[in-house]
């Protein structure tokens, strides 16, 4: 007998599968067991790619990850934000990027008709959780709070316009071609 399960009880377990990724990358950084939370990080992913690639979401939301490491990179770098330990550190940011990202994506399934629109939006709002969650648990110091939302704000709104402008000239390009 073989149990179906329900659109509710996969975004539960999800939800759950999500949490346990998340604790699990932020206690390995935090006991310096970088190697082990991308290792758990690209399993996660790799159970959720399949499903990404018939959603045909795995290029915006590699996209958005990328974004999102590139921010992590630029405010590190200013000493906006201090990590608990540099050792694998921007590895581990990578992967917990494309973790939220993906998770994010399967939980707000509802976005999925803005596609690449969707996946900057919930990097955007999974990257600030992540930040202000690792604070929590002390694997990141906001060394300077109004610089980072100011920077955080500016960094991802420049993307979601992007994001938007490609996905506006997409339907207008669709809409011309079937006109003609």
């Amino acid at each position: 007998m073989s149990m179906k399960l329900t659109t509710t009880s996969k975004t539960i377990a999800l939800a759950i599968t999500f949490n346990l990724v998340w604790l699990s990358l932020v206690a390995t950084a935090n006991s310096g067991l970088y190697w082990l939370g991308p290792i758990i990080g690209i399993l996660a992913y790799a159970m959720i790619l399949p499903k990404l690639h018939k959603a045909k979401m795995a290029t915006p939301l590699f996209w958005t990850a990328l974004v999102g490491f590139g921010f992590d990179l630029l405010v590190h770098n200013l000493g906006i934000i201090t990590l608990h330990s540099n050792n694998f550190s921007f590895s581990w940011l990578l992967i917990l990027g494309l973790v939220f990202v993906s998770v994010f994506y399967q939980l707000f399934s509802w976005l999925t008709i803005l596609n690449t629109v969707s996946s900057f939006f919930l990097g955007a709002l999974g990257g600030l959780v992540a930040y202000f969650g690792a604070k929590t648990l002390g694997a990141v110091v906001i060394n300077d709070l109004p610089a980072f939302i100011a920077l955080y704000g500016i960094f991802w709104g420049a993307s979601f316009s992007i994001a938007a402008k490609i996905f506006v000239a997409r339907k207008l390009t669709s809409s011309r071609r079937s006109t003609e």
